[in-house]
């Protein structure tokens, strides 16, 4: 699984030719058996380029790195993606957990960008579904989720995931609820309320080891009495209606997705908003010499780039603030795309790195930066 420390690594090797590889995978079956045909026919391609614009002898060992790469792979474990990543003293695969566009780089450095923003729509999230029969955890990462099993012995003390309160007392009709024995409203009360904290209890345990934002799914009820008693109601992200108590958890994942992209369209909507403040500070750059000049000197507290905006370019290594753009992807000695350097650049110096859709920047010619100061 890729890590901001992986692609920091990525970052350190540079020089001609740094080959990235981008391949769309499957996690299920039958889809997955046709991955490593896939992958196979990528690397003879890149492999093609490779010799088509360098001698044999020069790109040889880092051919037969790739073809490596591609044969280690376990196919069991595979998620949205994979990147294969090799230079002449460099390779190493990485599963992905988000989707990525198929695509082959061969530029001076190594196309990050796509895990950058990857990683940036794919941030790691808890979804607990909120139910007495039983509350169930997920860890959400990309557009998957991973349900949280712990030990059956845990789960019997109510101490683990799956989370069930040891009396039933979930039915919606008062009076089954109070048919069984001499119970009343009152003991109901208590032991609901108890649940609650228990839950809390547990979810704190849980939290301790990977503090993450958190989506609630339940009733209404339900969620609202998990807020009275939570010390978690500000990591609440999103709360959705519905009990998914019994779903399997692909039909979770169709729930939650669907209610995160309209959480990410008005979080992108504030984005706009922030930067036009920004501007009105004179706290902002925009436009892709600006924001070069700026990425350089690690002045840039949050970089926003529209989706799929690509710039060929040449540094003058005598003028490194100045970027000359080209009109063509394939200009010797130039990059490829040079808002991959400058998304790793903000990336290294702890700057954030956000992507917005195609048209949202227009008056700010696709790419502007938000400074420290």
């Amino acid at each position: 699984m890729i890590t901001k420390q992986d692609i920091r690594e990525l970052h350190k090797h540079q020089g001609y030719p740094c080959v990235s590889l981008f391949i769309q995978t499957h996690k299920t079956m039958p889809d997955r058996l046709q991955d490593h045909i896939r992958i196979k026919d990528m690397v003879k391609e890149a492999a093609d380029k490779l010799y088509a614009e360098s001698k044999k002898e020069d790109v040889s060992k880092l051919v037969k790195a790739l073809e490596n790469l591609a044969e280690k792979i376990d196919y069991t474990k595979l998620l949205k993606g994979i990147g294969l990543f090799a230079s002449q003293n460099f390779a190493k695969a990485y599963i992905l957990p988000f989707n990525v566009s198929p695509k082959i780089v061969i530029d001076k450095i190594f196309a990050t960008k796509e895990l950058i923003k990857g990683m940036s729509v794919s941030n790691p999230f808890w979804v607990l579904s909120i139910s007495h029969k039983p509350a169930r955890l997920f860890k959400a990462q990309g557009e998957g989720l991973i349900e949280i099993i712990d030990d059956s012995e845990l789960q019997q003390n109510m101490q683990g995931f799956p989370f069930k309160l040891n009396y039933d007392v979930t039915n919606d009709s008062k009076q089954q609820a109070y048919s069984v024995g001499d119970i009343s409203a009152s003991y109901v009360s208590r032991q609901l309320d108890y649940f609650m904290h228990q839950l809390d209890n547990l979810l704190f345990k849980t939290l301790a080891q990977e503090h993450l934002p958190i989506v609630i799914v339940g009733t209404q009820k339900n969620r609202s009495d998990f807020e009275k008693v939570t010390r978690f109601k500000k990591d609440i992200i999103v709360q959705i209606e519905g009990d998914c108590t019994h779903l399997a958890i692909e039909e979770i994942e169709k729930i939650i997705n669907k209610q995160m992209v309209e959480f990410f369209k008005k979080e992108n909507a504030q984005i706009i908003a922030y930067l036009n403040e920004a501007v009105g500070k004179n706290h902002c750059v925009f436009g892709i010499k600006d924001v070069w000049r700026q990425a350089r000197i690690g002045m840039i507290r949050t970089l926003i780039i529209e989706d799929n905006y690509q710039v060929p370019a040449y540094i003058d290594d005598k003028n490194p603030d100045e970027v000359i753009i080209y009109d063509k992807f394939n200009t010797p000695g130039g990059y490829k795309d040079i808002t991959d350097d400058i998304t790793s650049k903000v990336f290294n110096s702890k700057g954030k790195v956000l992507f917005v859709n195609e048209g949202s920047l227009s008056k700010f010619e696709k790419i502007a930066a938000i400074l420290w100061y």
